[in-house]
């Protein structure tokens, strides 16, 4: 949808008698911001926010986000500070207790601080592509979230306490170091969608077979070798295995599944018509034996 920019300064938005300030749109304005957020976040501005449900900041430079927490008192529930400079966020951005979305993509961030997993209504969060080697032991806390991307960082494993967030829907951590999964994953019943492509990933946990709700794996680009037997019975699953190392799997997954073999797959192709799961293994051994015998 086109959204039409906001020309005014920031200034003269706050001031703006007629303007309801529900949503904010702030994204590139870094000759404005100047790294900060002193010309937003002040005392005097905050009674300007009292109908904020949406502020965007996207792009703009910052390097500090002090200030934020006196928007504690309005009903802000979707934050965007993607694309900026940010190192490290401070704990007053857990007096944010509406947020429901906070999005951090693209930034320098090297930890997930405790004040924003413990935020109590946190339902989607986004740290693609900054420095993050882990995922701390407190995202347990985050029990409202169903969606969690950490793409394209630095992590060296999954915490075992991801199992606490019992209403995940969505893991993407995708491009990182990840060498293997927590067995608590299949504590997570509500999974629908798992992204863990171009890791070093030797296994996916059998404890998967317990997310009945799954519908999509991504793990291409991974060293595995075995194909997990608790999601053969699974309908209506497509699991992505190409570029693995793949070498054989169970009789089972052969009669029952739809296995694509040849590296030029079509969107009909890789998509069940029915009920039958799909298992894509090009430019695996797998697939490199089956393309010599034909």
């Amino acid at each position: 949808m086109f959204v039409v920019k906001d020309l005014r300064k920031v200034a003269e938005i706050v001031a703006d008698p007629k303007d309801a300030r529900e949503q904010m749109r702030l994204g590139r304005r870094s000759s404005e911001f100047q790294g900060n957020l002193r010309i937003l976040c002040t005392p005097a501005n905050i009674p300007a926010f009292s109908r904020l449900t949406k502020l965007s900041l996207y792009d703009n430079q910052l390097t500090s986000i002090e200030g934020i927490g006196l928007l504690e008192s309005t009903p802000l529930s979707i934050l965007d500070l993607g694309q900026n400079r940010l190192e490290h966020l401070p704990d007053e951005i857990g007096c944010l207790r509406h947020l429901k979305e906070l999005w951090l993509s693209n930034n320098w961030l090297t930890s997930i601080p405790d004040a924003v997993v413990t935020l109590p209504l946190l339902n989607i969060l986004h740290l693609s592509n900054n420095r993050i080697k882990h995922i701390p032991s407190t995202i347990g806390a985050a029990s409202s979230l169903q969606v969690l991307s950490l793409d394209n960082n630095q992590l060296e494993d999954v915490a075992d306490e991801i199992g606490q967030c019992v209403d995940l829907v969505e893991l993407n951590v995708r491009g990182n170091q990840i060498t293997s999964l927590p067995l608590t994953l299949g504590n997570c019943k509500e999974l629908v969608t798992l992204a863990v492509s171009s890791n070093a990933l030797k296994i996916l946990p059998e404890t998967l077979g317990k997310c009945h709700h799954l519908t999509t794996i991504q793990a291409n680009g991974n060293p595995i070798a075995y194909f997990p037997t608790a999601l053969i019975p699974f309908t209506n699953l497509r699991v992505n295995l190409a570029n693995t190392a793949i070498t054989t799997f169970d009789v089972e997954v052969a009669s029952k599944w739809r296995v694509l073999s040849h590296l030029h797959i079509t969107a009909k192709e890789s998509t069940p018509s029915d009920d039958t799961s799909v298992l894509i293994v090009s430019g695996t051994p797998y697939a490199k034996l089956a393309m010599a015998k034909k």
